[in-house]
């Protein structure tokens, strides 16, 4: 079971009611594990696939119809970024790379934040680079939530 708490001067307390319930369920008196870790910024998550979003409704169709859907084009930009494991193809007998997971428990936040910026980055040399300066700043306001 995880829960969401936070330390204040009354000791550690549930950060939502459905932590809350989840604490509850422990009885007055059992020892339980704690372990310690940073949440990740579950705004930052999102702002994520809200870049991955507008990147995709930014491209020509001829880009749309080559990567075929937007998961594809997020997992070949993760790759393109380095954030990838390398593992052997018996099939084909070569090594491929394949897209690392990008979930809350798999990252910290510093590495997440690391990854957004190299992704943000290619966006933009490698998938905006047909934009005019305006289209190119009305981009960067839909991230922003303008």
């Amino acid at each position: 079971m995880d829960a969401l708490v936070t330390r204040t001067e009354r000791g550690l307390v549930a950060v939502s009611e459905e932590d809350e319930n989840k604490l509850a369920k422990i009885p007055l008196g059992k020892v339980v594990k704690i372990a310690f870790g940073s949440q990740r910024n579950l705004l930052h998550h999102r702002k994520y696939f809200k870049l991955i979003q507008a990147a995709w409704d930014y491209q020509p169709q001829t880009v749309r119809d080559f990567y075929k859907d937007k998961e594809i084009f997020r997992k070949t930009i993760e790759l393109a970024c380095g954030h990838c494991d390398v593992i052997y193809d018996i099939s084909n007998e070569r090594f491929v790379e394949i897209p690392r997971s990008i979930s809350f428990e798999s990252m910290s936040q510093e590495d997440f934040s690391e990854l957004y910026n190299k992704v943000i980055r290619l966006i933009v040399e490698k998938f905006l680079v047909h934009l005019n300066p305006e289209d190119l700043a009305n981009f960067f306001e839909i991230l922003d939530g303008n």
